[in-house]
């Protein structure tokens, strides 16, 4: 994988960075200053200030806000949503052990590596992709005030995001912020209106590849882990 340092070296410096623009009491305003700020930017590849300062507000939140111990899944099993999901409850177990911050910036990573696509629909992509699954995050939950499916609530707060008054709107690309609120009110979806080409994209060849990549992930350190008990017994 490209940006395989993703998981070392930029996300060690992340707090860094955040750190000596917060020491200034200084708010990133030009792409450069977006950049120093929040080193993950300079991995999605686009080429337009206009993507980049649409990108950067879900990466800031996701990156240095959203919990750092909140599980990429339910707190428990539930067989009626993990039969919506297509989850087995060994994928369940399995898949508790990562972290919604890491799964979400490594969807974004994979994303940023996919190629032959329009910028706009990238950039889509890579905001569905640091959003689905937020709404599992209990803070969310409770500032959002929604009821219901984690698509629902994270759609939701993606909206919320991009619409408050901090943001400054000329520098946001609102049309690419719908796009990316589709995939993820509908991410879980196999059919409806709300199924087309970038949904089908998102769940292929970003979700689901980064939950196979999470399931090797974890099964290598448990096997590590049991190596390691073995031989000190």
């Amino acid at each position: 994988m490209r940006n395989k340092t993703i998981w070392g070296e930029i996300s060690d410096n992340l707090m860094i960075h955040k750190e000596i623009f917060d020491k200034k009491a200084h708010v990133p305003k030009t792409v450069s200053e977006h950049m120093h700020y929040n080193p993950l930017l300079s991995i999605s590849g686009l080429s337009s200030n206009l993507l980049i300062s649409t990108i950067s507000p879900i990466l800031d939140f996701v990156s240095y806000q959203l919990s750092p111990k909140t599980s990429s899944v339910d707190s428990k099993f539930d067989h009626q949503n993990a039969e919506r999901l297509g989850w087995a409850k060994a994928n369940y177990k399995i898949l508790k052990h990562i972290t919604l911050r890491s799964h979400l910036l490594r969807c974004y990573t994979v994303a940023s590596e996919l190629t032959e696509i329009p910028d706009h629909t990238k950039a889509a992509l890579m905001i569905a992709a640091l959003a689905h699954d937020i709404g599992k995050d209990a803070h969310i939950k409770n500032i959002t005030a929604i009821d219901g499916r984690h698509e629902r609530i994270s759609a939701n707060f993606l909206g919320n995001l991009y619409a408050s008054s901090h943001i400054e709107q000329q520098k946001i690309d609102l049309a690419i912020i719908e796009s990316a609120k589709r995939i993820v009110l509908h991410h879980h979806d196999s059919d409806g209106e709300g199924v087309n080409s970038e949904l089908k994209m998102f769940q292929h060849q970003v979700d689901y590849r980064v939950r196979q990549i999470e399931t090797e992930l974890v099964r290598n350190r448990m096997k590590q882990t049991s190596l390691k008990n073995s031989a000190v017994q």
